[in-house]
Order: structure tokens, then C-alpha cells, then sequence
């Protein structure tokens, strides 16, 4: 089960990362950290290790969010 919600993890960072509605890449994102931190809990002995998606979240936040996908976030998490 883990690596299931891994892998819907990495589907989500990667369908934000080719979005262009920018209120929709951020609801991508916070489902994938979402998934990321459940996947975490399962395996809490250790934490999940997974290259591809540590390099997805790594490039995501190695450039500076658009203003509007900072306002997506804003939308979001006070809904």
C-alpha cells in the first residue's frame, strides 16, 4: 500500500508540474504531499525513499512559484 500512495504521489507532482491553471497545480500539489505524508505513516519505522519522486519535489520547489500559484495555495488552504 505504500507504494501505491507513492506512485499517486508522483502522478500528481507530475500532472501539477504540466498544468497551466495554476489553482489546479496547487490542489496537485497538496494531494501529492498528502499522499507522500499517508505513505510515511504507513512505513513509520522508516522513511520512504524514493529517488524519483524526492528529484520531482526537489526541481518543483528549486524555482520560485508564479504569483498566481501562490494564490492558488492561499485559496486552498482556507477552503
Amino acid at each position: 500500500m505504500p507504494n501505491d500512495l507513492v506512485e499517486l504521489a508522483r502522478i500528481c507532482v507530475k500532472h501539477s508540474r504540466a498544468s497551466p491553471h495554476p489553482k489546479i497545480a496547487a490542489q496537485l500539489m497538496r494531494m501529492a504531499k498528502e499522499y507522500q505524508c499517508r505513505a510515511t505513516q504507513i512505513k513509520a519505522s522508516r522513511q520512504i525513499d524514493d529517488p524519483e519522486l524526492n528529484e520531482l519535489f526537489r526541481n518543483l520547489f528549486a524555482t520560485a512559484p508564479s504569483p498566481e500559484y501562490i494564490e492558488a495555495m492561499r485559496s486552498i488552504r482556507t477552503a
